[in-house]
């Protein structure tokens, strides 16, 4: 336990993570410091060949395909899986000039994707009554 500021006792681990910037805060001090900021996976993490096996699995769901919502949601997903499967190649052939705001990009398109997951799990997944494909707004 620890006392902090004369305020009450609190265990350690608390003030620490208390302590800790938001992601927020640390995507907006990266630039300003230049350092790379590895995240550790998240919970749920799949590899690449379960990536692919999800979206093969949602690219073949009607109720996706057949409104034109679903399918641009289709589409976003399918320019993903091309990350997934050309990973190397891509790295390999993006321009040295091109490769820090190409990261940048990709960290802010990841935080963007985790806001989308998180959405989506307090939304309800697994829950069969709000899964419905007029719900996608075709």
């Amino acid at each position: 336990m620890v006392r902090v500021a004369d305020g009450p006792l609190k265990p350690l681990h608390r003030t620490t993570a208390e302590a800790l910037p938001s992601a927020g805060v640390v995507s907006l001090m990266r630039p300003q410091t230049g350092q790379q900021i590895r995240r550790p996976r998240q919970r749920g993490a799949r590899s690449p060949v379960e990536l692919l096996a999800i979206f093969d699995s949602l690219r073949r769901d009607p109720s996706l395909r057949l409104n034109e919502a679903g399918r641009q949601v289709l589409r976003m997903l399918d320019a993903c899986s091309a990350v997934v499967r050309d990973r190397q190649r891509i790295i390999d052939t993006v321009p040295a000039h091109c490769r820090e705001p190409l990261s940048q990009l990709a960290d802010g398109y990841a935080e963007i994707w985790q806001l989308l997951a998180d959405d989506l799990r307090r939304t309800g997944i697994g829950d069969p009554a709000m899964v419905q494909p007029s719900s996608l707004g075709a």
